[in-house]
């Protein structure tokens, strides 16, 4: 059985056998593949893949810019469409056409250069073909897809090849020869994507095998093993986990600790600096805990906690008004008499945390509205329950966690002169903040406040948390320019979405958005084709809507 570790860990399902006319969860990634003329079916998809990564075909590069000014209109449309299917990889020869003589090519390579910037078609539809590959599991789709990583690792291309592998694993019940024999490569990245992806297959047959990497001499395959291992509850993995504790906490150390954090709650220790001394009293602190807690520690409990149930928390600001809906958009529960609600998050038990900007004050509530736990704050804009059972708060001049008793334990500043518009605590620490100073721009601080990137957006909206995708893309709502932009760690685009006023957006399995709409007070749910798939209307702002 498949175990989801945490909301910022991607849930796979454990591929079973289909034909190529059935159905598969994540269906977005079929209806780009039909919207761009695609084979859906397995073999179909791994050919489209093989020839987009084939070495590029000059003379049919230049053929198809050449009827770009084609007299038929048919044709110039085809030759535009195919143009847009190869991306990237044919910028230089549209940046030629651009200047071309005929203004019907010279207008259409130059719409062709701006697609491809801002929708990242070819990349898109290439992503959905490994998926869709992997959910079709078509013959020698595993061994295809591992002798392609080596030549793609670091670019955006490798995330679906992973994700797709790990489809791949099982197969009619069995574990792959293939990632099977990985387990034991000479080589260390072959060792790491074979063991990640047999436990997000659930490969419980190779739990010996891939115990053993535990004690890999190359620590990413080490920790690559104990990430996945714990969500097969295999309690050594914990060990593992936290002998990476005195490590820089980036990257998979951060999922590490968050697991860690999860299981630990209010117990986790702090870690008082960045420096190695602190790092290392940092693990030896989780090891100490683990010592007392391991006989009593339940790691299906990771699993029951980030479980989605389907049910959406929706804010209505203007009537202060909070409301739980079932998969029916039945109401389950609802409460109002809340001052000005900016930010919320669901807790187990259907609690739910709230930022109530203008009562000056973030509450936990229970389903009645009932406060269970408060902390006075002036005119708080995020709330955010961390794993280890403090809370993260955000205001306009101020970054600060406090413990359940209401006991400060850090407080970052934010950038010297910047006004917080939103933000949130990311696993291993790090902060992301959208904040203005005549422009907006997005923040990335370390724990400690150190800078470590920022870049321009356009938010007009202060309140809420910045979501982060299972790949850690920032979602972005840009609301005066009617789309949520996904962008990764570094501002670059991904992917955009378009959608009236947006002022929240919110990452849903298979490459979802939930999104609220400024004028059109509703939610709605988009999926990865572009294509809305649920609503929830009312007759007054839908300001924020979170799926649990």
């Amino acid at each position: 059985m498949r175990g989801m570790i945490l909301a910022c860990l991607v849930l796979l399902g454990a591929g079973a056998w289909l034909l190529a006319v059935a159905p598969f969860p994540e269906s977005g990634e079929e209806a780009i593949l039909r919207e761009n003329k695609v084979a859906t079916d397995g073999v179909g998809a791994m050919a489209y893949v093989r020839s987009r990564l084939a070495p590029l075909d000059a003379a049919r590069v230049k053929r198809l810019i050449a009827q770009l000014g084609d007299d038929s209109f048919p044709v110039r449309e085809e030759a535009s469409r195919q143009l847009l299917l190869l991306g990237d990889r044919i910028r230089r020869q549209l940046q030629d056409a651009a200047r071309h003589e005929d203004p019907e090519v010279r207008t259409r390579a130059q719409t062709c250069l701006r697609r491809i910037e801002k929708e990242n078609v070819a990349s898109t539809l290439l992503g959905a073909a490994i998926r869709v590959v992997g959910y079709r599991q078509p013959d020698g789709a595993v061994s295809y897809l591992m002798d392609l990583l080596p030549g793609v690792e670091g670019e955006p291309i490798a995330v679906p090849i992973r994700l797709a592998l790990a489809d791949l694993a099982v197969r009619d019940g069995k574990a792959d020869p293939v990632l099977v024999k990985a387990l034991s490569s000479d080589l260390a990245w072959k060792r790491q994507v074979a063991v990640v992806a047999l436990c997000k297959g659930g490969a419980s047959d190779q739990l010996p095998a891939m115990r053993k990497l535990l004690g890999d001499a190359e620590k990413p395959v080490r920790l690559a093993a104990a990430l996945g291992l714990v969500a097969l509850h295999q309690k050594e993995a914990v060990t593992t986990l936290v002998d990476f504790m005195d490590q820089p906490l980036n990257g998979d150390v951060a999922s590490a600790e968050e697991i860690l954090f999860r299981l630990a709650g209010d117990k986790s220790p702090q870690l008082a600096d960045n420096t190695l001394v602190s790092r290392q009293k940092y693990r030896e602190a989780w090891q100490g805990w683990w010592k007392g807690a391991a006989g009593g520690a339940d790691l299906a409990a990771l699993e029951a906690a980030t479980r989605p149930k389907g049910f959406t928390l929706v804010v209505m600001l203007d009537d202060n008004e909070v409301v739980s809906l079932d998969p029916a958009n039945k109401v389950r529960w609802k409460f109002n008499g809340i001052e000005m609600p900016l930010d919320i998050q669901a807790l187990p038990g259907d609690r739910v945390l709230l930022a109530e900007y203008k009562g000056n004050r973030v509450t936990e509530r229970n389903s009645k509205g009932e406060v269970i736990w408060e902390k006075k704050i002036t005119a708080p804009l995020v709330a955010q329950r961390l794993p280890n059972g403090n809370t993260f708060i955000a205001t306009a001049n101020s970054l600060i966690e406090v413990d359940r008793a209401g006991k400060e334990v850090s407080n970052v500043p934010p950038p010297v002169g910047q006004a917080v518009m939103r933000a949130r605590k990311l696993p291993g620490g790090d902060l992301i903040l959208i904040c203005q100073l005549g422009t907006t721009r997005c923040f990335r601080l370390d724990r400690f406040g150190k800078e470590v990137r920022s870049f321009g957006v356009t938010v007009g909206t202060s309140g809420g948390r910045i979501d982060v995708t299972a790949r850690g893309e920032l979602l972005i709502p840009e609301m005066y320019n009617d789309r949520v932009l996904v962008l990764d760690r570094d501002g670059k685009l991904v992917r955009q979405v378009s959608v009236s006023q947006p002022i929240s957006a919110m990452a849903l399995p298979g490459g979802k958005i939930l999104v609220t709409s400024m004028l059109q007070n509703r939610a709605l749910e988009i999926d990865l084709a572009g294509k809305e798939v649920w609503q929830y209307k009312r007759d007054s702002r839908v300001t924020r809507a979170v799926r649990y």
